[in-house]
């Protein structure tokens, strides 16, 4: 080897099959008003679930978010007398967030762009 990193070819490509192209059309960022109008179709969806249905899932979203505590509480009593610790602790309030996400449970604050 004479030490000459090899020379890349940024040609793109000749031609694409329509099959290729379609992959390369999905791999694009959506529009605007592709991302508007699937928020907007789950917004429905979710208006259209009867209201018990919503107030049982609210009722569980709230008893998740408990468990934000109980993992914070956790990490901060098994993470030792360290300086670190009120940082590593902390990471335990996204826990019950992930529970709700998850679950797809009704919280106010995980359907605010809704």
């Amino acid at each position: 080897m004479d030490g000459n990193p090899m020379p890349q070819d940024d040609s793109p490509p000749t031609s694409l099959d329509p099959q290729e192209k379609r992959d390369a059309r999905r791999r694009e960022s959506p529009s605007a008003a592709v991302v508007y109008e699937a928020i907007r179709g789950e917004a429905e969806n979710e208006l259209s679930r009867p209201l018990v249905a919503l107030a049982w899932s609210a009722l569980a979203a709230g008893l998740s978010m408990g468990f934000s505590f109980i993992a914070q509480a956790l990490l901060y009593s098994y993470s030792g007398d360290v300086a670190w610790r009120p940082i590593v602790s902390s990471f335990g309030y996204s826990v019950g967030f992930l529970f709700v996400i998850l679950g797809r449970q009704q919280l106010f604050t995980e359907n605010t762009l809704t």
